[in-house]
């Protein structure tokens, strides 16, 4: 009984401390709502700009990286003013939010290069880009015991080597090989073996591909030499590819140091 009493006695202020926690919460509920809606609408400027930046290009010297995220590339004379601005404000709006949580770039994933691509600045990743060598043949499909050329192409941002084994009377490439694609796994595949002369001498020589650079392998024909038979015999029909060697360094004595495998396309003996 003391209990209601207490209650029915002091119930008007009760109900009043009630309704300013209830006007509390609610303030902070429309604080935080509006400041999620002002932060969506910095964002959708911020969107809307971008899609009008001019990206258009005729050279790389066209270029510029603008350091916003990753980074972005653009024209030169592209005024970036607006789209800083409004990356500064969503990043301010979006920090205010309790559920903000920040993390750090992944600093192999940034664009510190652009570069001119079908009349467009695109960004090039440097530290993926030192892969960048391949391996391409000139055709896709080959008639059995057609002539085969290979391109290998150095976008990497230093020198690669190929080493060749050099000898009186001839030489040949090292590292690579030919594989088929057999019963679901690539085999090695005897490709251009033929008899060699009796060498007097041989010795390693370091063939470099410059950064930029493009090495031309032409002269083979898409067939093998069977020694039992003393002749030549075109390869079978099937899926093929090249596996070759290269290095960062090179040395005559030792040949290739610091090596990665490349594979070429793909392509087909009909």
């Amino acid at each position: 009984m003391k209990n209601k009493s207490f209650l029915v006695k002091n119930r008007r202020i009760i109900i009043l401390f009630l309704i300013l926690i209830i006007a509390a919460a609610s303030q902070w509920l429309v604080e935080l709502y509006f400041k999620g809606a002002s932060c969506i609408k910095i964002n959708r400027n911020f969107y809307s700009e971008l899609r009008n930046l001019n990206k258009s290009c005729q050279t790389d010297q066209d270029c510029k990286v603008v350091p916003i995220g990753i980074g972005l590339c653009l024209n030169k004379d592209q005024d970036t003013t607006r789209i800083e601005q409004l990356d500064k404000k969503l990043k301010e709006c979006i920090r205010k939010q309790s559920s903000y949580v920040e993390y750090p770039i992944d600093p192999t994933k940034l664009i510190k290069q652009c570069e001119c691509r079908d009349g467009i600045c695109r960004g090039i990743n440097l530290e993926k880009k030192l892969n960048q060598v391949t391996i391409t043949t000139d055709k896709t499909e080959y008639e059995q015991g057609e002539d085969i050329e290979m391109f290998i192409k150095n976008e990497s941002n230093e020198s690669i080597y190929l080493s060749t084994t050099e000898c009186t009377g001839g030489g040949e490439l090292n590292n690579l090989t030919l594989e088929r694609y057999s019963s679901g796994n690539w085999k090695n595949q005897e490709f251009m073996n033929y008899p060699k002369p009796k060498y007097f001498a041989c010795f390693v020589k370091c063939i470099e591909i410059k950064e930029g650079e493009e090495f031309n392998i032409s002269g083979n024909k898409l067939e093998y030499y069977d020694y039992n038979k003393k002749a030549n015999f075109p390869l079978i029909p099937g899926k093929y590819r090249f596996r070759i060697v290269t290095g960062k360094q090179c040395e005559k004595d030792t040949g290739l140091k610091n090596t990665s495998v490349i594979y070429s396309n793909e392509f087909i003996i009909k």
